[in-house]
């Protein structure tokens, strides 16, 4: 009897260790979905992306700087979206989208601008790409009145 014990003994350990593996739930799915799409439209046009902000060399950005693009999305899943950084600063956003279609992404703004020029950028999803630019402009002084007749004899009341 000894025997058939060791026996038991082996092939409930096998059928426990072959009932054993990672188990993925519907909404979830595995790891690796990565969702899939084109920031360009069905004609090859890019959508104009939108500019939030005002972008000013040496000002760090805040939750305030962003840009909005379109997405089109033919599958769901995690992505990622982003620009190079570009005269000190980029936009990037990443996420999951649970359904398809038109949907529009905000880009977050991240760095400090460094000259005041129009910085063109290259945003990136899936194997598309469009282009934009934004404007980085030099603070403006305060215009002040200034009091031309400084003289005695101007009356004030």
């Amino acid at each position: 009897m000894k025997p058939t014990g060791t026996f038991l003994l082996a092939l409930s350990i096998l059928l426990l260790s072959r009932g054993c593996k990672k188990e993925y739930s519907y909404e979830r799915g595995p790891e690796v979905l990565f969702a899939k799409g084109s920031l360009q439209k069905i004609l090859g046009n890019c959508a104009p992306v939108a500019i939030n902000g005002k972008y000013e060399p040496g000002l760090g950005l805040d939750d305030n700087h962003y840009v909005t693009v379109q997405v089109h999305f033919t599958s769901p899943g995690r992505y990622k979206i982003s620009t190079a950084i570009e005269n000190g600063f980029s936009f990037l956003d990443s996420g999951v989208v649970a359904d398809t279609g038109y949907k529009d992404i905000k880009l977050k703004a991240t760095g400090t601008p460094s000259l005041p020029i129009a910085t063109n950028f290259s945003v990136h999803f899936d194997s598309s790409f469009c282009g934009f630019s934004v404007p980085v402009v030099a603070a403006t002084s305060a215009i002040t009145t200034v009091d031309i007749n400084r003289s005695d004899s101007a009356w004030q009341f």
